[in-house]
């Protein structure tokens, strides 16, 4: 790593932006401007491939925005878990020797949070998306929620795994912050549930435990979801809209559910 931010692994060269630490409301700047949330940084640099979420459609994934090392770890925390894996390990992986890695990360713990940080960044921004094209109507909002709340899970397995793994991994400074976060999304579609049952739209007698029925089956789509079935991620997430709807007892007209060629 030189002073200008270029990362040299085994695969070429990467230009990166360095960046020094992180806050809540986005990335502290060496001259103390706060860039945006969807511009945050973990370790010391960030990929050039930054995702311009403003211009992205929630719906859209693509190949991982994570740097190589955090790619390294995310890696070999879903082979061998978090406390089997080795910074040594981990260096190897990604071409880089271990006092490289440490340039970039503190350690293990740091590179574990920052791959929990980006999937919670990716659900935030991605599920408020989604809440803003569905406009005024709870249930709009509900089901697009859901929708791409299941996607992420399919899209982003690797990252999201660990979420599911290793949160007893995490310190628990880190593990409030991420649980913190994950409560927050749940609350959003809660909010929505609640929003329907006034307007008549749900007859859920339990809203609270429907919605965290909801989440866990979105969440499990990424533990079974199999690129090589018969079902492509979009038409796993609209059937998961389909019973969401059924579970929260939906009053309205009947949803079709869309059938996409894989």
């Amino acid at each position: 790593m030189t002073d200008g931010g270029t990362l040299v692994t085994d695969g070429g060269t990467l230009v990166t932006d360095r960046q020094p630490y992180v806050t809540d409301g986005g990335v502290q700047s060496h001259s103390g401007q706060i860039d945006s949330p969807t511009e945050r940084s973990y370790g010391c640099y960030m990929p050039t491939t930054r995702a311009v979420h403003t211009h992205a459609s929630w719906r859209t994934y693509g190949p991982s925005p994570v740097d190589p090392v955090l790619a390294a770890a995310v890696e070999a925390f879903n082979e061998v878990g978090y406390d089997g894996a080795t910074v040594r390990d981990i260096a190897r992986r990604c071409g880089l020797s271990v006092a490289g890695i440490y340039h970039h990360y503190a350690g293990k713990q740091e590179m574990l949070f920052a791959a929990m940080s980006f999937t919670m960044d990716e659900l935030e921004w991605r599920g408020a998306a989604a809440y803003a094209e569905g406009g005024d109507d709870p249930v709009e909002r509900f089901k697009l929620q859901v929708e791409t709340l299941a996607l992420s899970h399919m899209h982003w397995i690797a990252q999201v795994s660990i979420g599911s793994t290793e949160m007893r991994s995490l310190t628990p400074q880190n593990r409030v912050v991420i649980k913190r976060r994950r409560a927050d999304l749940e609350r959003r579609i809660e909010e929505d549930v609640l929003a329907a049952i006034q307007s008549g739209a749900f007859a859920v007698r339990y809203p609270r435990e429907a919605v965290r029925a909801v989440s866990v089956m979105c969440i499990a789509t990424g533990q079974w979801y199999n690129s090589e079935g018969e079902l492509s991620p979009e038409q796993i997430a609209h059937r998961c809209v389909a019973i969401s709807l059924d579970a929260m007892r939906y009053t309205g007209p009947e949803v079709a559910v869309e059938k996409e060629a894989k």
